[in-house]
């Protein structure tokens, strides 16, 4: 995790990348304003979405980044370990935050299964080519848009829909 990283670089991330990030935000905006319902704000250190969009709870791993988080419901968690409930979130905002990590089958696993209607996720593009990033989201959500902003590929996703199997019993 980038955790030490982003903790040291929260006093001037605004500075050396909130224009970036606000431009992102502005690109996004009307898939965000299509969101209803509790949504999840997942990497979103400063709070800079917040003012176009007031997430219903806002996560990060770095302590520091969300004490400069607006937003009066923040939770201090690591992506891989998602401490909320199965569907408790209608929808996830992911901006420029899964390239970070080393383990992104699992953040998409975790964020599939807190999901219900729909994810937002982007990832920096000079890092991956756009058939790998569909590849690997299509194991766990519809790509129901997709859209290339500046510096990144832009995901408006619907979680799959698990199969339960029902168990029967066979008399032998």
């Amino acid at each position: 995790m980038c955790t030490k990283y982003y903790d040291a670089l929260s006093k001037g991330y605004e500075e050396l990348y909130g224009e970036e990030q606000i431009d992102k935000i502005e690109f996004l905006l009307p898939w965000i304003k299509t969101l209803k319902g509790v949504s999840l704000d997942l990497g979103a250190g400063t709070g800079l979405l917040n003012d176009y969009f007031m997430p219903t709870v806002s996560a990060d791993a770095s302590a520091k980044m969300l004490k400069k988080n607006s937003n009066p419901r923040k939770v201090l968690c690591d992506a891989r370990f998602l401490p909320f409930k199965d569907k408790s979130f209608d929808s996830v905002i992911n901006i420029t935050m899964l390239q970070d990590i080393a383990e992104k089958e699992r953040i998409l696993r975790e964020i599939a299964r807190i999901c219900k209607d729909a994810a937002i996720i982007t990832v920096l593009k000079r890092n991956y080519s756009k058939e790998n990033l569909d590849k690997l989201f299509k194991k766990y959500f519809n790509i129901k848009v997709f859209d290339i902003q500046e510096k990144d590929y832009c995901y408006y996703l619907k979680p799959k829909e698990k199969r339960i199997v029902k168990r029967i019993k066979i008399k032998v």
